[in-house]
């Protein structure tokens, strides 16, 4: 059916039998049990989502809120940010100049930064307007509200909320 977007700082109770999604995974919440036995639900404290500073806009239509950090490639899954639940995958399929692991969008201060990964193809940033992109390099980037980014042929645009 339909998903239900969470807001930010608005925890909301789940209970057994409900789905979720976080990025690309998804999760079914069941009864915790203890060698067959039924544990009584107790309070714990619940995560809030952080506030969206803005979003990363698909030349697809696919929309990315910048409330994580990403890594963009064919195969993200291979980063150990994403491993380790640090930032989210954003998967770009079906382009041979896009490496496994290619880039990073990092968020810090409210700030967007992008940053190439070493041994990809190139990551591009180019501001509204511009007739050429511009290259970046390891050391990350600031990107700037209405900017786009490339990672092979995939175009992505900054835009604040």
């Amino acid at each position: 059916g339909e998903w239900d977007r969470l807001a930010a700082d608005e925890p909301r109770s789940i209970v057994p039998g409900d789905r979720g999604a976080i990025g690309q995974r998804t999760f079914l919440y069941e009864r915790p049990t203890t060698s067959g036995a039924t544990v009584e639900p107790r309070s714990i404290e619940t995560a809030a989502v952080a506030p969206v500073s803005g979003v990363l806009a698909g030349q697809d239509g696919a929309v990315h809120p910048l409330d994580r950090n990403y890594v963009v490639g064919r195969d993200p899954m291979r980063d150990d940010a994403v491993r380790q639940a640090e930032a989210s995958p954003l998967v770009v399929r079906d382009d041979p100049f896009v490496s496994d692991v290619h880039a990073r969008v990092t968020i810090d201060g409210g700030a967007v930064y992008v940053e190439d990964v070493a041994g990809s193809s190139g990551t591009f940033v180019a501001a509204p307007g511009a007739s050429s992109w511009d290259q970046v390099g390891t050391s990350r980037v600031a990107l700037q509200s209405g900017w786009s980014m490339r990672v092979g042929h995939h175009v992505l645009t900054y835009r604040e909320s």
